[in-house]
């Protein structure tokens, strides 16, 4: 959707395909963006370009569509091990992660809350985005111009000055033509849960994330499965949720609900952008795999830059790097 609305501010003519039907994992995600993440405290891949833009793009959308979706978070990283209290502590003497080491006062209380630990530290310049009154506000913001359709677009086929983006995750493998693109499907569980003796105002990231909700309840997330027989959620995988949650809190929880969704992610990690190398004026814009909310709005514009004015696609994202000699999308 972000492709569909950076064209439209470039004052192109653009209708929006919405297949209602995908179980894409941008509808149910919690739309965090974290800094640092992984065992080790990485600096999430390009984070100096991706979150100014990104916070710059989500701020001017909630202006356009006069709806609050975006949030400015701070979130609560505890450490399992000594040897993870010595890397956040080189990760904080380094000038690249400086501007994401948080240095404001843990609350005694929540971390009495918490299950025990080796440390506690604070991360910040992280947000966390309604995705539901984002998704709903764009998708509302074409409908008035007349330029949503609630169904699938699945063909290579158009007219002559048309141009076909797909950015449908997963679902691309279904489109004539367009099934060698590879984009692998990882299945993710969320909990949805009431906490109410937490009262946290931060994400808190133990063995799971914790994730406030406007609402009052919390998202306790992810599983990742790549294989996996369907899209319904698993016992298997909800149990994983629960002992995790278990070994990040200890206070009492309800589930309310579970939500299950497929992320479309590549066999680098990096998302997949560029036109087609066999369908002239078919692009692609996928493979943003958990960090979608994070990548999307910079990569979205660099596809549009390409075709509005031919500006190069960096090569670690570029459709082209999955090419081989013969020029065929090689199969995975």
């Amino acid at each position: 959707m972000l492709t569909a609305w950076f064209l439209d501010q470039e004052g192109c003519d653009v209708t929006l395909h919405n297949n209602p039907e995908i179980q894409a994992a941008s509808g149910i995600a919690a739309g965090l963006i974290n800094p640092i993440t992984g065992k080790r405290f990485a600096k999430t891949w390009m984070a100096d370009a991706l979150f100014p833009f990104a916070n710059a793009t989500y701020e001017s959308i909630q202006q356009t569509i006069g709806q609050t979706f975006f949030q400015p978070i701070n979130i609560m990283r505890l450490a399992d091990t000594i040897s993870q209290v010595n890397d956040w502590e080189a990760r904080a003497q380094n000038d690249a992660f400086k501007p994401y080491i948080g240095t404001h006062a843990i609350s005694t209380e929540i971390i009495g809350k918490l299950a025990e630990s080796k440390g506690v530290f604070n991360i910040k310049g992280g947000a966390k985005i309604n995705t539901a009154i984002l998704l709903k506000g764009i998708k509302d913001y074409f409908e008035q111009k007349n330029k949503l359709v609630n169904e699938a677009f699945s063909t290579t086929t158009y007219r002559e000055n048309e141009r076909i983006i797909y950015c449908n995750g997963t679902a691309i493998h279904s489109v004539e033509g367009l099934s060698g693109i590879p984009v692998i499907p990882v299945k993710g569980h969320y909990l949805v849960c009431s906490i109410p003796d937490l009262n946290a105002k931060e994400v808190i990231q133990g063995a799971v994330s914790i994730i406030p909700q406007e609402d009052g309840l919390y998202r306790i997330g992810s599983t990742y499965q790549w294989e996996f027989a369907h899209n319904e959620s698993e016992q298997m995988q909800i149990d994983i949720l629960k002992q995790n949650l278990e070994k990040t809190i200890r206070v009492p929880y309800t589930i309310e609900d579970v939500m299950v969704g497929i992320r479309p992610t590549s066999d680098d990690r990096r998302p997949i952008l560029g036109e087609h190398p066999t369908h002239s004026n078919v692009y692609i814009l996928n493979g943003f795999g958990t960090k979608g909310y994070s990548l999307a709005p910079y990569f979205a514009k660099q596809l549009v830059d390409y075709i509005v004015r031919d500006t190069p696609i960096e090569k670690e994202v570029n459709i082209s790097r999955f090419l081989n000699a013969n020029y065929h999308i090689r199969s995975l």
